[in-house]
């Protein structure tokens, strides 16, 4: 019938098979070894560290829907270097994710933003250098505008990038996000070069 080889091909594009290089699995376990570290971290900052208010409900939905979400990204490994719509969808989605979790969470007061870094690092591994660029130019122009356009819309939830240390906050995190997408590039660690 036509609904199973749509089922087959999902299964392609899902699971890595065992006959991949080891190269491709060592790249699976360091991007699921990072994803899962930088949420445990993210958590352990919110439980750990004093806040002003005490930890809601909000911070424990993100962390349950972010955990979620970060048991199936590692269970599930998709194919990212095929270079479709369904891999530039998932990119995307990333993306979306970790420019959410730095909104939603404070900036760079989140507990999150090494998290926000994994589709930087992801584009990177995966995709061609002007990609990684754009995705890299789109978290950095994130955290500006949250410390600059929506400080002056709502002061109570982000600082004034002037204000302390913020300034230096975001220039380290747009300088790290850039050396990420070009020094992985440029070490032939993408994946594409490899196949």
């Amino acid at each position: 019938s036509y609904v199973f080889p749509a089922i087959t091909t999902m299964k392609e594009y899902l699971l890595l098979p065992p006959r991949g290089s080891p190269y491709e699995r060592g790249v699976y376990l360091f991007l699921s070894t990072f994803r899962f570290f930088s949420f445990a971290i993210a958590v352990a900052l919110i439980f750990t560290i004093p806040q002003q208010p005490p930890t809601d409900w909000q911070i424990l939905l993100i962390i349950s829907l972010v955990g979620v979400y970060t048991i199936l990204k590692i269970l599930f490994r998709f194919r990212l270097w095929q270079w479709d719509l369904l891999t530039y969808t998932i990119l995307g989605g990333d993306l979306a994710v970790g420019m959410a979790l730095v909104l939603l969470t404070g900036g760079v007061d989140s507990p999150f933003l090494l998290y926000s870094l994994l589709s930087v690092l992801t584009a990177s591994l995966f995709f061609s250098l002007r990609i990684t660029l754009i995705i890299a130019a789109l978290t950095s122009l994130n955290l500006i505008l949250a410390h600059t356009v929506l400080a002056i819309i709502s002061p109570t939830t982000f600082v004034p990038i002037l204000q302390g240390n913020y300034l230096t906050f975001v220039v380290v995190y747009v300088v790290f996000s850039f050396l990420i997408a070009t020094i992985t590039y440029r070490t032939n660690l993408n994946v594409y070069r490899h196949l």
